[in-house]
């Protein structure tokens, strides 16, 4: 299970123990967002959000009570179909990310 996995799964568990407590929990997958720290990353300039577009979806999906925020309608597809699609294209799917990242 890969990090992201897990601290979703995580969040998850957080919401379900913390429900009637007046605590939301949230996990934000936020793909690749414009900060200070994500410069010189060399990705396609269509692939990167704006930190607005993140929190302003983020927010939204808090107000619906959605346990994960994914903004970007790239992003949701990607993950649509990673979670349909058989392993071996996701895993090509994958290799294919990591290309992109450098």
């Amino acid at each position: 299970m890969t990090v992201k996995a897990w601290l979703i799964r995580f969040s998850e568990s957080l919401r379900h123990d913390l429900k009637g407590h007046g605590v939301r929990v949230l996990a934000v997958a936020p793909g690749f967002t414009r900060t200070p720290g994500a410069a010189g990353i060399p990705v396609p300039h269509w692939l990167w959000l704006e930190v607005d577009q993140v929190v302003d979806q983020a927010m939204k999906d808090l107000k619906r009570g959605r346990p994960v925020s994914i903004a970007g309608w790239h992003f949701r597809l990607y993950d649509q179909a990673v979670r349909h699609l058989p392993r071996r294209i996701v895993a090509t799917m994958a290799r294919s990310r990591k290309r992109l990242r450098g």
